[in-house]
């Protein structure tokens, strides 16, 4: 039978470590995993996607070829952006943003009723 490796890879690389490199049997099921580094203040860093876009982590491959897969990690300093409830109109822009970035937050008033801060 044949044998295909599977190569993973961390960017950037000090973020952290992934587990289930390494050759296996075609038609083999692996499970591969991507996991966090601490940062400097003891936060881990957030598994992002792997490079062909698949966000699930762990997860399990069905061996057919040599494969190469990135893990991809952001910055730990993640932060929510909550919007109370409303009552007379809607908002928008709450999420997950990480630290430096701009939001644009915007409250629609219904009519009727006015915007007040």
């Amino acid at each position: 039978m044949a044998q295909y490796t599977i190569t993973l890879n961390v960017n950037p690389s000090t973020y952290g470590y992934c587990l289930g490199a390494g050759t296996y049997e075609e038609y083999s099921a692996v499970q591969i995993e991507a996991l966090a580094n601490l940062d400097s203040e003891g936060h881990p860093y957030n598994f992002s996607r792997w490079s062909d876009d698949v966000t699930t982590n762990p997860r399990t491959l069905l061996v057919t070829e040599n494969l190469t897969l990135t893990a991809y990690f952001t910055d730990s300093n993640i932060y929510t952006l909550n919007i109370a409830e409303t009552v007379g109109g809607t908002t928008t822009g709450a999420g997950e943003y990480p630290g430096g970035t701009q939001v644009t937050i915007t409250a629609s008033p219904e009519p009727g009723y006015v915007f007040d801060g």
